[in-house]
C-alpha cells in the first residue's frame, strides 16, 4: 500500500478542519450578540412598564445584571446626531 495517498488524505482533513474552525464567529462578536440581546431585553421591559403593563405580563426581562447603563448605548447616526 502506498503512503501518498494516506498522507494526502490526512493533509485534506487537517486543512478543512482549519478552515472550519476559521468560519464561526470569534468570541467577541458572539459577546457582541449577547450584550445586543440582553440590552434589547431590557429596553423592551422598560418599553412596556412605561406601558403600564404588569411584570408577569412583560416581555424581556429587567436589568438584572445592573449593566445597561455601561453597555446599552443607543446607535446615532448623522441624522440623530444632526436634529439634536
Amino acid at each position: 500500500m502506498k503512503r501518498t495517498p494516506i498522507i494526502a488524505l490526512v493533509l485534506v482533513a487537517a486543512g478543512g478542519l482549519t478552515l472550519l474552525a476559521g468560519v464561526g464567529p470569534s468570541e467577541y462578536e458572539v459577546q457582541q450578540r449577547q450584550e445586543a440581546r440582553y440590552c434589547d431585553n431590557v429596553a423592551q421591559w422598560r418599553a412596556e412598564a412605561a406601558r403600564g403593563i404588569a411584570p408577569d405580563r412583560r416581555y424581556g426581562h429587567p436589568d438584572y445584571d445592573g449593566i445597561a447603563s455601561e453597555i446599552c448605548v443607543p446607535d446615532y447616526n448623522g441624522a440623530q446626531l444632526a436634529s439634536q
